[in-house]
């Protein structure tokens, strides 16, 4: 969320770059080696070995192979992927090349988390919608994300299970773009 609100863009969220204290269980992400500091950055058309992130966590944007910046947006890309292979042992995107898993990234739709794993309806929803190719059909905010995230740990606490509900309902954008 800190993060967010520093309008700091990480470009590399991955496994890797997770860090999880095993007694506190505070995460912090590490490897700010390519962060940008913009809101927004520009983004050519790029050989994929060139690419700045690791491809397999890389949202649509940042291959250069679509017609936008890149923006926060692109790190709650990286960050679904993340938490998909986190819920079902796999990365979502399989190819065999390097030009191959960029157009997966562009155009072809990732398998429901639910289909591999015993995940509720929800928690499946919040990844798909982290993983949407158009960054406007992504979470909005942080603060979007963190309220669904919150009211699925409420819901297991609470009852042993996650309810299916609209996720995205207080997901605002808390920035002006033209």
């Amino acid at each position: 969320y800190y993060l967010n609100q520093q309008r700091v863009i990480h470009k590399d969220i991955k496994p890797a770059n997770i860090l999880i204290h095993p007694d506190s269980k505070q995460i912090r992400l590490i490897d700010f080696s390519i962060s940008s500091l913009l809101p927004k950055e520009p983004q050519e058309i790029k050989n994929p070995n060139g690419l700045e992130g690791t491809l397999a966590y890389l949202a649509p944007e940042q291959t250069g192979r679509v017609n936008r910046g890149i923006d926060y947006r692109a790190d709650f890309y990286s960050l679904g992927v993340t938490l998909f292979e986190l819920l079902t042992g796999q990365r979502p995107l399989q190819a065999e090349d390097a030009m191959e898993l960029v157009h997966c990234h562009i155009a072809k739709q990732p398998p429901s988390v639910c289909d591999l794993a015993d995940v509720p309806d929800s928690v499946s929803q919040i990844v798909h919608k982290l993983m949407a190719k158009n960054a406007e059909d992504r979470y909005q905010s942080a603060l979007g994300l963190k309220h669904d995230l919150e009211k699925c740990l409420y819901q297991l606490k609470e009852m042993g299970r996650v309810e299916p509900f609209d996720i995205g309902e207080k997901d605002r954008c808390d920035r002006f773009d033209i």
